[in-house]
């Protein structure tokens, strides 16, 4: 153990294993990578050369070699700003402060991954973009602890947000409830009931929509939102609980996910929010605790998520940490077979992930995006929005947007050209796909 890391209960300050929690720890590949890197404290790499140690690092038959300009984010993005690695020039190198506390964390992570092959902390703790300031992870990894360590007990939804917000200043009750949905809805937790997402009641007073943009131009979210007001106002429900509003939302468009209606639910009853003018909060309701309770771990990674905890908290301690003669040595970054699994399951998780971001034809959205950029040679959001935007099938140019900038960190696209519109001025930016030879 470091001299610097003695003298705090932890192996780690708090913050500095927080970053290492939602900037590494939340994706496979990203926490091997990170290990091949600490394992070299020696060596600096350009991401070229780190990308040439992970294909290495996987022996003759790699499962997946991320592509370079994944690589580049993870350096400059997570390595860098979590303070595992230090930057010259266009080289990284490992950080020397605290090498062996960094080691034995991504060693935590990795031998979890090969112990449950059928699960991943990027499904655990969620996913993030590289370079991504998110502190989604740590809240699920609070979560998570907070019913680990009660499993003999029954806790409801408000419990769990009393004893983080309590303990924890810095995560809020919105957000700690928000994890617990999100969890739920992921099958990493269950509840007796989770019809009560929220205890506000809204006054309609004017359901139509009256902004300066069509209305087609709406997200098809928001474009519900507003049909499902007018709906209710319709048969003279001017008064509407969380209930009404999703129930009325399913009768409209029964493909929505209930879940994702809290989210213009809770723009709609935000008394600053602009989005929806005519609809006001009026009353908050109180909250039956027993129809949010018995919050619990899914059998089915019941064993695993509990692991992942005990796991992180020895990372986090140093309790029960095997040393050779004051030193920490990975037994799994030499592995190749080892590593070879771990960078499958990460691929596997990534894409698994993309599979539910698809239309009803089958074809996933960012195939189609880069589809439409190849036939065009160069396009800008706005065109690939009118080439693929249909009734059954909306599409905006902020989710564009979303899929333009995975593409670029993909390696797929690059950015071609800026111009600026005559009558705003304002910046349009054109995408080009990269030719195959370069991917």
């Amino acid at each position: 153990m470091s001299e610097s890391a003695s003298n705090h209960d932890n192996l780690l300050p708090s913050q500095e294993f927080d970053q290492l929690l939602y900037r590494i720890g939340n994706h496979e590949g990203k926490t091997a990578a990170a290990a091949i890197l600490l394992d070299q404290p020696g060596n600096a790499f350009k991401p070229y050369q780190l990308r040439h140690e992970i294909k290495n690092s996987q022996g003759n038959d790699p499962a997946w070699v991320p592509a370079r300009p994944i690589i580049c984010n993870y350096c400059s993005g997570d390595f860098v700003p979590s303070n595992l690695a230090v930057q010259r020039d266009d080289q990284f190198q490992a950080n020397p402060e605290y090498l062996m506390e960094r080691r034995i964390f991504c060693d935590e992570i990795l031998g979890w991954s090969l112990d449950f092959p059928g699960t991943s902390v990027q499904k655990v703790l969620g996913q993030t973009a590289a370079g991504q300031e998110h502190f989604g992870p740590v809240i699920r990894h609070a979560v998570c602890a907070v019913i680990a360590k009660n499993t003999d007990r029954e806790l409801s939804q408000s419990d769990i947000v009393e004893r983080l917000t309590t303990k924890r200043g810095d995560l809020g009750e919105f957000a700690v409830r928000n994890t617990i949905i999100a969890l739920t809805r992921q099958e990493i937790l269950e509840s007796k009931r989770l019809d009560i997402t929220t205890d506000v009641r809204l006054y309609i007073q004017d359901p139509d929509f009256h902004g300066t943009k069509a209305f087609e131009q709406l997200s098809t979210l928001t474009r519900l939102t507003y049909l499902t007001f007018k709906a209710l106002s319709d048969q003279g429900k001017r008064i509407i609980d969380f209930n009404d509003f999703r129930d009325q939302a399913l009768a409209i468009d029964p493909q929505v996910d209930p879940y994702a209606l809290r989210n213009p639910w809770h723009v709609a009853s935000n008394e600053s929010a602009k989005n929806f003018p005519g609809v006001t909060c009026i009353e908050r309701a109180i909250t039956d605790p027993s129809k949010l309770s018995n919050v619990h771990f899914h059998p089915n990674h019941k064993e695993a998520v509990i692991n992942l905890v005990e796991r992180i908290e020895a990372a986090r301690t140093g309790i029960g940490i095997e040393m050779s003669e004051g030193r920490f040595v990975s037994p799994i970054v030499n592995d190749t077979t080892a590593m070879r699994q771990i960078f499958a399951k990460a691929r596997h998780f990534s894409a698994a992930k993309k599979k539910t971001e698809q239309p009803t034809d089958g074809i996933p959205r960012i195939e189609r995006i880069f589809e439409v950029i190849k036939t065009e040679g160069t396009v800008d959001a706005k065109t690939i929005a009118e080439n693929l935007h249909t009734r059954d099938n909306p599409i905006t140019v902020a989710v564009i947007n979303k899929y333009l900038k995975r593409l670029i960190g993909e390696g797929r696209i690059i950015r071609e050209s800026k111009t600026r519109t005559p009558a705003s001025g304002r910046q349009i930016l054109h995408y080009t796909a990269v030719p195959s030879e370069e991917n």
